[in-house]
């Protein structure tokens, strides 16, 4: 009795056509998931690269734009001291464009390979945020394009019960920074960049933490505002609008404007400067980074007290 006989090679590769056709199917299959595969990595490589190329762009402008914020506090510390030296003189024209002043510019300048402009003012015509009360927050919040007067209320409430609870636990007047106040998770993201009615607002346009001022400058500060703290009608701050129109108000006709009105009226200027610092690109329009920050002048120089890095809107 003869045993089980051995396939030859011939044999073995002498299969039947559907034996063929499965062997086929599965070498595709298995050539269509490499290939899957393959795809997916060279996507994911792809996609990690361009996420990583953007948090490179967006931390060199950060650290750019936070240089720059000192460059400028430089520049106004140079003036401080050419004014020093001029003692209440004139500078000459040609020494005047050297340097920069509050209240005037924009400037533009050229720093770390990019061009920035650089908007000053006097940060005392802002109201620090730790200041406003529960109504005034939700006037607020409604100019910055809370949906309705309900909702703006319950914002304002959170934000005020963050602000005592700061307080309470850090024995200050609530709110240390104006990146603890916009970052409060119960703010909507829209709220802190929201749409005013005259124009695009954020929050650190509007405010400023750590002034312990609350008051407004009859030509200086932001209309809304007028609607904020002095509870402004729309007819009114179109009076206003048409008013500053015409050129500068009279300081006397501030007290006519503002009677009847809680908001304490702003006289001569403050020893703080609100600085506000954007790239000067095309491709910036929408988007991109800006910086706010706070200077306060002491002893003839100036001195960062907060500063924000912001999204531009």
């Amino acid at each position: 009795m003869n045993g089980p006989s051995k396939l030859t090679r011939r044999d073995r590769w002498q299969r039947s056509p559907a034996d063929q056709g499965y062997i086929l199917l599965f070498t595709l299959g298995v050539l269509a998931v490499i290939s899957v595969l393959v795809l997916s990595m060279a996507l994911t490589l792809r996609l990690d690269a361009q996420l990583v190329a953007k948090e490179k762009t967006r931390l060199q402008d950060e650290y750019a734009l936070k240089g720059a914020v000192q460059y400028a506090v430089a520049r106004l510390n140079l003036t401080a001291l050419a004014q020093s030296q001029l003692a209440g003189k004139p500078p000459d024209p040609i020494t005047r464009r050297k340097l920069w002043f509050p209240g005037e510019g924009p400037y533009a300048m050229q720093f770390a390979g990019a061009q920035m402009n650089v908007h000053l003012q006097d940060a005392g015509v802002l109201p620090d945020a730790n200041l406003l009360t529960e109504q005034e927050w939700q006037r607020l919040f409604v100019e910055l394009g809370v949906s309705n007067v309900e909702e703006a209320g319950a914002v304002a409430k959170a934000v005020v019960a963050t602000k005592f609870r700061i307080a309470r636990n850090m024995g200050s007047l609530g709110f240390s920074s104006v990146r603890e106040l916009v970052n409060i998770q119960s703010l909507p993201l829209h709220v802190a960049t929201g749409k005013g009615a005259q124009g695009r607002f954020g929050m650190p346009d509007l405010l400023v933490v750590g002034s312990e001022l609350k008051q407004l400058d009859i030509n200086r500060s932001p209309l809304v505002l007028f609607k904020v703290l002095g509870g402004f009608s729309d007819s009114q701050l179109s009076n206003l609008q048409l008013l500053r129109s015409r050129g500068p108000i009279a300081p006397t006709e501030g007290p006519k404007i503002l009677a009847g009105s809680p908001a304490k009226l702003m006289s001569g200027s403050s020893d703080l400067l609100s600085v506000k610092i954007h790239f000067d690109r095309e491709s910036d329009s929408v988007g991109g980074l800006m910086v706010f920050a706070l200077l306060k002048l002491e002893n003839n120089a100036y001195k960062l007290i907060d500063q924000l890095i912001a999204q531009k809107y």
